[in-house]
């Protein structure tokens, strides 16, 4: 039985570039980029933590490998790249890139909105050749379509605060659109009802269990409630609400919590 022996060559200028690009591009964890030069640093009588402040010079761009392991070569040495300035430039970069691309959808979505506006749930009928009928206001679409029309223009007069968490107590925290889950578990942590990163999705089910509500609509309409049907509301959260619809002109919602007796 023949056999074969297998050398393995590492070479400096690989190690460098791959671990800074890990880092800054691929975006890989500290310790997985660390562990990787870590042991390409083994054989020395240095401590772990004087390697890993070593590693570190490598990522920012003040160290570099050179050389080859083959041949004896392979060392450590300065460098003179900032690379921390490198990719905050890039990235500042990249976020103008996307401000504009970003400016262009909302100017595109405008013009939507406002053609729709002008023109009406018809235009879309016309366009599809479906025939309106009687009962065409209350299709699903037509629902969504006439819910994302009127928050538009809700915003446009000024109404930005359509979405966040309602306290037992009335008080309003606004939250950004899609942001409310997050914001219901930094809530939740805050409080109490959870410990970990792993009940993450439990925080709105467990803030609205203890009387919280939700002001949210999937579909950027007009926001709805969402509660725990076995929590009543309260006095001062039925205020808000009242005070919340009337101000934009909803007064069919803003009825519905006038009542004494609503829960």
């Amino acid at each position: 039985m023949s056999s074969r022996t297998v050398r393995w060559s590492v070479a400096g200028e690989f190690v460098t570039k791959i671990s800074r690009e890990w880092f800054w591009q691929e975006g890989k964890p500290w310790p997985v980029v660390e562990e990787f030069l870590l042991s390409c640093m083994c054989g020395t009588d240095m401590t772990r933590s004087e390697l890993s402040d070593l590693a570190w010079k490598v990522v920012l761009g003040k160290a570099k490998f050179i050389g080859r392991s083959d041949d004896g070569s392979f060392a450590l040495t300065d460098d003179d790249k900032d690379l921390v300035s490198d990719y905050r430039d890039s990235t500042i970069r990249r976020i103008e890139e996307l401000k504009e691309k970003a400016e262009e959808a909302q100017n595109k979505l405008d013009n939507l909105v406002y053609f729709l506006e002008e023109e009406g749930y018809d235009y879309l009928l016309r366009r599809s050749g479906t025939v309106r009928t009687e009962y065409e206001d209350d299709m699903p679409g037509s629902v969504l379509l006439n819910g994302f029309l009127q928050q538009a223009s809700l915003e446009r007069e000024g109404f930005t605060d359509n979405y966040g968490w309602l306290a037992p107590d009335g008080t309003f925290t606004p939250v950004d659109w899609g942001e409310h889950q997050g914001w219901a578990f930094e809530k939740a942590k805050e409080l109490g009802y959870v410990t970990t990163a792993r009940d993450f999705s439990k925080g709105g089910d467990l803030l609205t269990e203890h009387g919280w509500v939700l002001l949210h609509n999937p579909g950027l309409g007009i926001a709805t409630v969402t509660r725990n049907e076995g929590r009543p509301l309260t006095k001062a959260q039925r205020e808000f609400l009242f005070g919340y619809y009337t101000d934009r002109g909803l007064d069919d919602l803003a009825k519905e919590y006038l009542e004494e007796d609503w829960i």
